[in-house]
């Protein structure tokens, strides 16, 4: 949707331009497509409301987006009214307007570079009578030149082409102005090319050392055309000259010791020369940092409340640190090799392992730093002396047997006359279920 609302402001913004300079049916065309790239819009805009009027039925209401699409619809109206005016503007003018019509040629079409050429032409109206005075705008490539028309209509100009490419396009303009501008209409020629020659010369460029280090120096051999000029581009320096007289160039690039790792790009182009036109070649060389010889030594496992060392050591003086968000841990030291710490994991850390950040900065700008992640398996000592303190008091349940006699009080009980004598039941040696022990003990031998 808002490509479609900016390509139709464009072809307003062009659609008025041409107005102006009277160039009235490159307008109406402009006009018809900005039309055709509202009424895409409009389409999606439809279809953006009707979803958004299907969520309110459902209760679902979404202000921003209803001030949105409602201001998108302000926007869509405008436009339209826009380009229906502009499309009125046309077609009253087009029916009051004079017709003109502009005629070039060019000789010669075929040149060397830095040949003269001769521009001329001709302005008439619709009836093919010489339009006189009128200011008539020739293009040559990118620059313009402005001559006016003689009493019959005619225009000419010498210009000399300096434009160092193979074909070169030649056209003119007439833009109604002043009186003009409700009179007549604009009109444009035909493009002519005019073909150039030159030669382009060639150029070797070859580097020493294409695999360099930060502060390192590049040594570049260029060959090309004796007494050309070259221009040399590199990403860590100015533009600068060079030459010789029989062309060869050899250039010292340094690399500073503060570029990155990568691959650049060194371009070599010469400095047209009479019928020696510009050309230009690239070459790429890689910059990398040397790899720091570190260790880590830490712990596989820690327990909970128990103090342990970390040490990390490292083959040149750097910046060593290391941390761990999980605990609130952090340790640095600058200049060293080697640097150890202590670490400690509260007990009322949950987790089943701890993530400790290694980062390494080596002083020497020609190392590159790095960053290690070491994983710690983590025991919580008080959660493994509660299950183990829990498992003994349940081992022993379950082995140590119960008394084999009811209590003393009730034997001592002296027998009514006629009773019976009963004997005490002996239980099974631990009062827990076989069925239930039998569940237990391979859960203990298990976690021991």
């Amino acid at each position: 949707l808002i490509d479609y609302v900016n390509t139709t402001k464009n072809y307003i913004d062009n659609a008025e331009e041409c107005i102006n300079r009277s160039d009235l049916s490159t307008a109406n065309k402009l006009i018809q497509d900005g039309l055709l790239y509202l009424a895409r819009a409009k389409i999606v805009y439809n279809e953006l409301s009707s979803v958004a009027r299907d969520f309110t039925r459902l209760g679902v209401s979404f202000q921003k987006l209803d001030t949105l699409l409602s201001n998108i619809g302000d926007l869509l109206e405008r436009l339209e009214t826009k380009l229906r005016m502009l499309e009125n503007i046309v077609k009253e003018r087009s029916g009051n307007l004079i017709n003109t019509f502009i005629y070039i040629s060019v000789s010669p079409r075929n040149i060397t570079v830095g040949d003269t050429v001769y521009i001329s032409g001709y302005l008439v109206d619709a009836e093919g009578k010489p339009l006189s005075n009128r200011t008539i705008t020739i293009h040559v490539e990118t620059a313009t030149i402005k001559v006016l028309t003689d009493k019959n209509g005619f225009f000419s100009i010498h210009k000399q082409i300096n434009i160092y490419k193979p074909e070169v396009l030649v056209y003119a303009e007439y833009y109604p102005r002043g009186s003009d501008y409700n009179v007549y209409g604009y009109s444009g020629s035909d493009y002519v090319t005019i073909t150039v020659f030159y030669i382009r010369p060639w150029i070797m460029v070859k580097l020493y050392n294409d695999t360099v280090l930060p502060g390192s120096n590049i040594s570049v051999y260029v060959k090309t055309l004796p007494n050309l000029l070259l221009i040399v581009s590199t990403p860590f320096t100015r533009e600068f000259k060079v030459g010789s007289a029989n062309g060869s160039v050899l250039v010292n690039i340094t690399v500073p010791l503060n570029a990155g790792e990568g691959v650049y790009t060194i371009s070599i182009r010469t400095i047209p020369k009479g019928i020696i036109g510009p050309a230009e070649e690239k070459a790429y060389f890689k910059v990398y940092r040397l790899e720091p010889n570190i260790e880590v030594h830490v712990p596989q496992y820690v327990f909970t409340g128990i103090s342990y060392t970390i040490v990390v050591s490292c083959s040149v003086d750097s910046r060593i640190s290391f941390f761990s968000e999980e605990i609130g841990f952090e340790h640095q030291e600058e200049h060293v090799k080697k640097t150890a710490s202590r670490i400690m994991v509260p007990h009322n850390y949950l987790g089943t392992s701890l993530s400790i950040y290694i980062k390494v900065e080596p002083l020497g700008q020609r190392y590159r730093s790095k960053v290690i992640v070491v994983d710690i398996k983590v025991y919580n000592t008080i959660t493994i002396l509660a299950s183990i303190l829990l498992i003994i008091t349940m081992i022993l349940y379950m082995v140590y047997p119960r008394k084999k006699y009811l209590p003393g009080e009730a034997l001592a009980k002296p027998l009514e006359q006629g009773q019976a004598s009963i004997e005490p039941s002996i239980p099974a040696k631990g009062f827990i279920p076989v069925e239930i022990r039998e569940k237990i003990i391979p859960l203990y031998r298990e976690l021991v």
